[in-house]
Formats: C-alpha cells, structure tokens, sequence
C-alpha cells in the first residue's frame, strides 16, 4: 500500500527530481490530460521544453511549455516569464504559453503573466495533478521514496522467510516446572469447580477457566504470551549475525556481538523505520569496530572516505535525516540518492542474501 504523503513532502520529492528528467515529468502529467507531448532535444529547444499537441477532431492545439524544477523560495520572476513568452511567440503554431515550476512566481510574474494569458502552474498546482490524476507512481518512477517499490524491494515484511520468536523467563522454559505449574492450575480449577464454600459466585465457570488455562499453561505458554505481549520479528539477518528486529511497531538492530541494541525512532512511518534500520545494519558490516557514532550534521572521517553513497546512507541511517533533505543538500536527485543508498545497504530481503 502506497504511503499517504503530504503535499510538502511531494513537492520536495519533485524539487530532487534531476532537471532534465522533470521536462519529462511533466510531459507525462500532460499526457495524463489528454496531450500528446514531445520533449525537445536539450541542445536544440531554443528554450521551449515540451511541445504539447491535442485535437478534438476540429481543432488542433498546442502548447509551447517550460520547465523549472526550482526549490522553495526560488521563485520565478517576471523577467523569465517574459523571456518564455518571446520564445512562444516566435513559434506561430503555439497558442499558448505555459511555464511549469516546482517552487512559486513572484506576484510581478503573476500579474504580467495574467496581462499576456501566459499559463502558470506551481508546485501546488503539480500536487494537486498528481492527485487528481492518481500518478503518484509517476512520481515514485521519477523521485522514488525510499520506501516505494521504485527504490527497490525495500519492505522487510516482503521476506521470504519472517521468524516470530517470544523469550520466556528460564525457569518457564523447563517442561517439568512447565508440568507442575499446570497439574497446580488443573487441582485450583477443580476444587474452585466443586465450590466447597459454597459461594454465590459462578465459581463453575472461575473452575473452568483455570482448568482451560492449565492446558494453555503447559502446550501453547509460548503463544498465549506472544498474542499477549506481542511477537518480536525477525526482519533480516545479516552476513555478521546481526538482526533487525521488531516487536509491536518498534524497530530495534540487535549486533551479533556484545554491543548495545540500536533503536529507530526518527520517522513516523513504520516502513521508513525499517528501512533506517536496514541501511544501518548494512552499514555496520562495513566498519569492523561498527557503525561510528558522530553528532547529527558532522560525519566520521572513516565513512566520509568512502565517498557520497555511504555519506548518504549514513545521514539517512544514524541521523534520521529524510532522503528529500539529504538529496537537496549534497545536491544529487532523489532518483540517484535512493539507488546509492540501495548500492549500499542492498534491496533484497530473503535468506539468501542475508546468507550471501
């Protein structure tokens, strides 16, 4: 199921879109309303991005289109707009003029832009398409989430094989005090049944439940307690003996030595959390004393050796930073952030590779 997310967060996902990529972004929302486009060649567009073409069968129409894939607070000013508007008008064929941003226009944009009937659309706008339409698997194709099935198959419960195990206390993991603990609910259920005190309660139905809990107490102790408390999962293994654990939502690296568990708690969504946790412990078999710890905004020179794919993936991992967030600042698109982060931490989750 494709995580609900917030217009902030699509419009930032469509900001780390590579540029020329959004041209072809866009191309394909317009085709979704019933154009046929064609995106001009990078070195010969004279400025125009996209030519969009439609016909009802009477009359032909066509758009001269440009794209601006901008960051917030980057917007587009008047002196563009009229810039585009010159390169349409030197186009007879073109009836319209429209100017397509991933950020905002100033207002002297906007009024000039209504004096001339030069088309805006802004990132809202974008939102607001990719809604309506339904596309939000274009955008996963164009600015894969980390999460989405076009950043790999990064859903631990996708396994192949998921273990449930529930740790009871030592001395309950003895089948004799198992036994006797059960032969002693079995006798209080009997004599509670026979009522020998003659209580008004319903002391059958108190018998029966201790006898039915003896049964349990003995042959199912160690599932009564898993649907109680919960089952922990074991999501991955990894080639060192670590595992990603979890447990009612908590998401937990457990080290195959004697260090500390990690917990993930930066992100709200459950599949993100699973997969921090993942990209850390893909990380951890690369560093032989583990995964180094550093304050959030500083990295270790050790991982910063190891260039921009493993720097990414442990801001993503130790520091909870969100991919959107971590593409606009080292400057790559979303699309080339998450496959160096799957060349890091992998995107298969079954034994084998765990095994591998």
């Amino acid at each position: 199921m494709t995580e609900v997310q917030s217009a902030d967060k699509l419009r930032a996902r469509m900001q780390n879109i590579d540029p020329y990529e959004f041209e072809h972004f866009v191309a394909d929302l317009w085709e979704d309303r019933g154009w046929t486009t064609e995106v001009s060649a990078g070195s010969n567009d004279m400025g125009v991005d996209i030519e969009a073409h439609k016909s009802d069968g009477l009359v032909d129409q066509k758009l001269a289109i440009q794209a601006k894939r901008y960051a917030d607070g980057n917007k587009v000013g008047r002196p563009e707009i009229q810039q585009y508007y010159t390169l349409k008008e030197q186009d007879t064929e073109a009836d319209a003029a429209v100017v397509v941003t991933t950020s905002s226009f100033a207002s002297t944009a906007e009024d000039w832009a209504r004096e001339h009937n030069v088309k805006l659309v802004d990132g809202e706008d974008l939102v607001e398409l990719i809604d309506e339409h339904d596309r939000h698997d274009l955008l996963d194709e164009y600015a894969p989430d980390i999460t989405s099935e076009a950043g790999g198959n990064i859903d631990p419960t996708d396994a192949a094989t998921i273990d449930t195990t529930v740790e009871l206390p030592e001395p309950l993991q003895d089948q004799e005090n198992r036994k006797k603990g059960a032969l002693l609910l079995a006798v209080s259920g009997l004599v509670v049944w026979a009522n020998p005190w003659n209580s008004p309660l319903p002391m059958p139905v108190f018998g029966m439940a201790l006898l039915v809990g003896s049964v349990v107490f003995y042959a199912y102790l160690e599932e009564a307690v898993a649907a109680v408390v919960g089952e922990s999962q074991v999501l991955q293994q990894f080639r060192n003996g670590a595992e990603l654990m979890e447990k009612n939502g908590t998401v937990k690296y457990k080290p195959a030595d004697e260090r500390d568990q990690v917990t993930f708690d930066d992100f709200d969504s459950l599949a993100m959390r699973r997969r921090q946790g993942n990209v850390y412990g893909e990380l951890d078999q690369q560093f032989s004393a583990g995964v180094p710890n550093a304050p959030s905004g500083s990295i270790p020179t050790n991982v910063a050796s190891k260039g921009e794919e493993t720097i990414a993936a442990y801001r993503f991992a130790v520091h909870g930073e969100t991919p959107e967030d971590i593409a606009s600042e080292m400057g790559m698109s979303q699309q080339d952030l998450v496959a160096s982060m799957n060349d890091v931490a992998g995107v298969e989750f079954d034994s084998e590779k765990a095994a591998a």
